[in-house]
């Protein structure tokens, strides 16, 4: 992160609460320091942050474009118009096999591969074939042993977020 804006970050996590906020509602939040805003998650506020300090000359590389739903933030106006789908509902991408809908062309595209058996991603290590990068990504730990998530009970390594659910009940069985 530059240090402008880490500066602005800094300043905005020193904005106290709103005091118009009710108790019930009493969640952690982020205020922007130049304008007020108020955001729930910090990635809200980061994206924000971005409309502050990017310039909005004719140089287009930099330029932020922000979801004024979510504040998340895009390059292009047409990939803000694809994210918009997700707020909206829109599904405009049908499966003709099985119906399924999609806000999004590339969620589609994974989808047909279940029909199509198309395994596009290969393990340069076993040769294992995968239908979604994510999962390539998943199966390289095996080879590499990363175990990037760790219980915060005990310490335990695991390769998969979805491994220390599980393990997480053997620490509150029996209570």
């Amino acid at each position: 992160m530059d240090r402008s804006k880490q500066n602005l970050m800094e300043r905005a996590m020193d904005v106290p609460r709103d005091p118009e906020r009710r108790p019930e509602e009493d969640t952690q939040t982020h205020s922007c320091a130049q304008c007020g805003a108020v955001f729930c998650e910090l990635s809200q506020l980061e994206a924000h942050m971005l409309s502050h300090t990017v310039p909005h000359s004719g140089d287009t590389s930099h330029r932020q474009i922000l979801c004024t739903v979510c504040w998340k933030s895009f390059t292009s106006t047409s990939y803000l118009k694809v994210h918009l789908c997700s707020h909206n509902k829109e599904k405009p991408f049908h499966c003709g096999v099985c119906g399924k809908s999609f806000s999004y062309s590339g969620r589609f595209r994974e989808h047909q591969r279940i029909h199509t058996g198309e395994r596009p991603y290969r393990c340069h290590v076993c040769a294992k074939r995968f239908n979604r990068s994510a999962h390539l990504k998943t199966h390289l730990r095996v080879h590499t042993g990363e175990k990037p998530y760790s219980c915060p009970v005990c310490g335990k390594g695991f390769s998969q977020s979805s491994h220390i659910k599980g393990h997480l009940r053997t620490h509150t069985r029996g209570r």
